[in-house]
């Protein structure tokens, strides 16, 4: 598991922000900021309390907004807050998951393989404890977050993200090739610059 809080702007550049598929599962919360969540084939408008469940290799962005703030030098700088953990569920082995104790996390789990967002009384009810993940040593936070998947799985109003017709890269290589183009995009419209034509995008991507 890894937790991260506290986002300056030259992270989330490169890893909050831009197309990426880790290859765990991923649960973040939102603490500040607005903008865009691009997930699978959704492309949806995110505001701070936005809290979401990722499945592996699902590939997805956060294009977000961040208000300024004044750093140590007394230069302003941007940052968003964010608690993002990742983890790996085949850790505790198909046993654990096979309890009838674990089968509405396990359910929710495999929902996640269309990204999962969460109601607001979900996040209300789990964000002091998500947040709280940060200041327990490593079982503490292990089991933390298999007590979070257990009670974010009463959430019936949560939602999928990614539509029926989506469907997962079927390789690789299909998937970085694809990763290329939305990060020049992304690039192009970050810095400002023209846009490129479909024949460059083409051949950037092979």
């Amino acid at each position: 598991t890894r937790y991260w809080r506290d986002w300056s702007s030259d992270v989330c550049s490169s890893d909050l922000v831009s197309w990426h598929f880790p290859p765990e599962y991923q649960l973040t919360l939102l603490l500040t900021g607005t903008g865009q969540r691009g997930v699978g084939d959704s492309i949806e408008p995110v505001e701070s309390g936005d809290l979401t469940l990722f499945g592996p290799n699902l590939p997805h962005f956060h294009d977000v907004d961040m208000p300024p703030r004044r750093g140590a030098s007394g230069d302003r700088r941007r940052r968003v807050d964010a608690v993002i953990v990742h983890f790996d569920a085949e850790a505790f082995g198909p046993t654990f998951w096979s309890l009838p104790e674990t089968r509405a996390a396990r359910d929710l789990l495999r929902s996640s393989a269309r990204g999962i967002v969460f109601s607001r009384q979900a996040r209300r009810r789990v964000e002091r404890q998500l947040v709280g993940l940060l200041r327990l040593g490593p079982l503490p936070r292990l089991l933390g977050v298999v007590e979070l998947l257990h009670e974010l799985a009463r959430d019936t109003a949560a939602r999928p993200i990614c539509s029926e017709a989506y469907t997962p890269f079927r390789d690789g290589a299909e998937r970085d090739r694809m990763a290329a183009v939305i990060r020049r995009i992304q690039e192009q419209v970050r810095e400002g610059s023209p846009p490129s034509s479909r024949a460059e995008l083409a051949e950037l991507a092979g």
